[in-house]
């Protein structure tokens, strides 16, 4: 189970926001530790767990749309970071974000990220191709291919 918090708390992060996001996560850990005997045929426990956290995080927000915003995201030199960065962030679909945080900010594999968001790898590779290119658009950042 420790091997699945990191990236459980940053999936969720990047779904709800730093605060919902890390509160959903740890709710979804204690669960985890009160029902352990329940998680022992569970075979992707990141993903199960990362419902449990949607549940949690259902629960506490009474409507669906949750403002997000100062992602706790890795950066060498904040003065480089484009200033348009978090709204164009916000204006992501909610799973094209996730994906592009953990694959882009947190560098986790695709096949992790799949994992833990219970769906495929080119699923994931889909929702990247499609955020990242809403983020160019959205600050028009011209690419050479």
């Amino acid at each position: 189970m420790v091997d699945v918090e990191p990236v459980l708390r940053r999936a969720l992060v990047a779904s709800y926001g730093p605060e919902i996001g890390a509160d959903a996560a740890s709710e979804a850990i204690a669960w985890a530790c009160a029902h352990i005997r329940r998680l022992d045929d569970i075979e992707n426990l990141g993903g199960y767990l990362y419902r449990v956290g949607q549940t949690a995080v259902r629960r506490a927000v009474h409507h669906s749309h949750v403002p997000i915003g100062g992602w706790d995201i890795p950066v060498h030199d904040p003065v480089a970071i484009e200033p348009g960065l978090t709204g164009a962030l916000e204006d992501l679909a909610p799973r094209q974000r996730e994906v592009v945080l953990l694959v882009k900010a947190w560098s986790y594999p695709v096949a992790d990220v799949a994992r833990i968001l219970d769906c495929s790898e080119s699923t994931v590779r889909v929702h990247l191709d499609r955020g990242l290119a809403r983020l160019r658009a959205a600050l028009k950042v011209m690419i050479d291919d």
